[in-house]
């Protein structure tokens, strides 16, 4: 189980990331050489306790969506709030990430 949220963690952040030049795709075919494998276990945890100390509602948001795969409609139901609401808060808290990991130095996701 710990494998499976590790990988959609990993996922999640490469496509938040896609465009923030943090993220660098490579051939999907290409197999990781074991210092890559290191390298992205480390970046996973890197993430994970970035997520752990983002602010109670977002860091909710982030791990329900991501983590539980429910929809912004669920998440919203759940916490009586918008839709619109909660990808308002979706939206901080991807930011807030972003911040805290280009702070924290380079951090590059590669597949």
């Amino acid at each position: 189980m710990q494998a499976l949220m590790d990988l959609a963690v990993g996922l999640a952040v490469g496509f938040m990331l896609e465009d923030t030049g943090l993220y660098a795709g490579e051939d999907a075919e290409q197999r990781p050489t074991a210092y890559e494998s290191l390298a992205w276990k480390e970046a996973i945890q890197k993430l994970a306790r970035e997520v752990a100390g983002l602010p109670d509602r977002e860091r909710l948001i982030v791990r329900r969506h991501y983590f539980e795969g429910l929809t912004f409609d669920q998440i919203g139901a759940l916490l009586g709030l918008t839709k619109g609401r909660i990808s308002q808060l979706h939206r901080a808290a991807l930011a807030l990430l972003k911040k805290r990991l280009r702070k924290a130095g380079e951090f590059r996701l590669e597949r």
